[in-house]
């Protein structure tokens, strides 16, 4: 028979995590507006989960009702990581220094578009493909090398052409990273 309150614990632990997997989501959406290669986000991420791995893994036995450190490690590390990996890459974004607002000129180097398949549901557990969509990208080149893929819309991505110039809006944000402001 269970614990009386153990349903409470997995109700909070559930919770956890699907805060835990929001937080990495919008992290990455940041990410989609941050100028820096994908492995800087993720080295204070990772840094701090294992810092803190030691301090807490035992603690996490009163939501999991388990002694096994891996599963405990486990969930630590990736609540740890999505929480570092939002915070960071949210406190750049959003702490960006507006006076060091700048216009950059933009080449775009490539411009290319996404097949998608989309569904419907036919049924309460069942989903059937049903055509296609497609996303339109354009891959912009900045002065000093730097990459971007943006995703545009089809009005906008018709307009433009490759080798063209665009101008992007880039501020300094709060670790130095630069951000592409709207």
């Amino acid at each position: 028979m269970a614990k009386t309150g153990s349903n409470w614990r997995t109700i909070v632990l559930v919770a956890v995590l699907f805060i835990s997997f929001i937080m990495f989501g919008f992290g990455l959406a940041i990410y989609g507006n941050t100028l820096t290669k994908w492995w800087i986000p993720v080295v204070p991420a990772i840094t701090f989960a294992a810092v803190t791995m030691p301090i807490f893994i035992k603690r996490w036995h009163s939501l999991t009702e388990s002694y096994s450190l891996i599963y405990n490690g486990v969930c630590h590390l990736f609540t740890s990581f999505s929480v570092a990996y939002f915070l960071f890459l949210g406190c750049n974004y959003f702490m960006a220094d507006d006076s060091t607002l700048v216009v950059e000129k933009t080449e775009v180097v490539k411009k290319y578009s996404k097949a998608h398949t989309r569904y419907r549901r036919v049924g309460r557990n069942r989903r059937v493909p049903d055509g296609h969509y497609y996303t339109y990208h354009i891959l912009l080149r900045f002065s000093d090398g730097r990459e971007k893929e943006q995703e545009v819309i089809l009005q906008s991505y018709n307009r433009i052409r490759t080798g063209s110039s665009r101008d992007v809006k880039v501020e300094n944000g709060l670790f130095g990273l630069s951000v592409i402001k709207h």
